[in-house]
């Protein structure tokens, strides 16, 4: 236990060499340098960014040098979830949902789809014999009079469902990349953590600044890491699930693709018709989810940039 912990502690002081080594002239460490050693690149990152401000006191160095410390492991995790995030969802919304669009669906969606179309067109003569013994018995909710304009209507539509789907998701993936469009490439990256960074500097400056001893002072700003530190493993768990769902719409609307000739045809019968409202529920729940989601990461990515208040 004792070796672990001795050979733990000469690790990071070594990072902690080498991030101090580092010119501290700019936020973030060049494509390459991260390419070849990622955690030296955010060592230099944290630390590049404490000594910016070593001209000021002793203590408040060694404050932002301790937030640092804190915050490394978890800000790293969560700006990688984030940005992983960010790509999956950017995947899922480019992804293609209706067979004949631009961006084709896999082959066994294509399949699934004309198989049910087939079986929606035989139901069809089905329930036109239906329709006809059913005015026999006089049964009012089936007689001719009242089904046959919808049979006729339906007959026509189920053969364009791919369509009307695709419109439904064209128009929330619209949205979706509206607010996505402001966010990727530029917060959730080595960057954007340069410049929370940045602003918890002025955050334990202010602390500092505010008065009270340096002990005191100190123990604020540990807090503040602390603080900090947990919000971003909250939010990195946050963003796990976001990618989660996003991956679960693909496959759900896929799902919803194939059933929508199913779904046109239980539309005729009063008897069946509540399936026709359920499918219709799920595809337009799944379409815009993706637009408050990526609504509310493009409003959390303009807080982290406009720094902590």
């Amino acid at each position: 236990m004792q070796f672990l912990l001795k050979k733990s502690t000469v690790v990071l002081a070594i990072i902690l060499l080498i991030g101090l080594a580092l010119p501290a002239s700019a936020q973030a460490a060049p494509w390459w340098f991260c390419a070849i050693a990622p955690l030296l690149c955010v060592a230099k990152t944290v630390f590049g960014w404490a000594l910016n401000t070593v001209g000021t006191t002793f203590g408040e160095a060694i404050a932002n040098i301790l937030v640092g410390l804190i915050t490394i492991i978890p800000g790293t995790i969560f700006f990688f979830v984030a940005g992983v995030t960010n790509w999956i969802i950017s995947l899922s919304v480019n992804t293609g949902v209706v067979p004949g669009g631009l961006l084709p669906p896999p082959l066994f969606v294509v399949n699934a789809f004309n198989l049910t179309r087939q079986i929606a067109n035989i139901f069809f003569l089905l329930i036109l014999v239906f329709i006809g013994l059913a005015t026999i018995l006089r049964l009012q909710e089936y007689q001719l009079q009242r089904t046959l304009p919808k049979l006729i209507l339906i007959a026509l539509l189920v053969n364009f469902s791919a369509v009307f789907v695709g419109f439904v998701v064209d128009v929330a993936n619209i949205i979706t990349l509206f607010f996505l469009r402001g966010m990727i490439g530029t917060g959730f990256s080595l960057a954007g953590f340069g410049t929370l960074l940045t602003s918890v500097t002025g955050e334990i400056h202010n602390i500092f600044v505010a008065g009270g001893s340096t002990g005191q002072s100190l123990g604020s700003s540990i807090a503040l890491g602390f603080a900090l530190a947990l919000f971003f493993a909250f939010a990195s768990l946050v963003f796990i699930a976001i990618a989660i769902i996003f991956l679960l719409r693909v496959v759900i609307l896929w799902t919803l693709v194939m059933l929508a000739p199913l779904a046109f045809l239980a539309f005729i019968l009063p008897g069946t018709k509540k399936f026709w409202d359920q499918w219709l529920h799920a595809l337009i729940q799944w379409s815009f989810l993706a637009v408050p989601i990526a609504f509310f990461m493009w409003l959390a990515q303009m807080i982290l940039l406009s720094g902590v208040s």
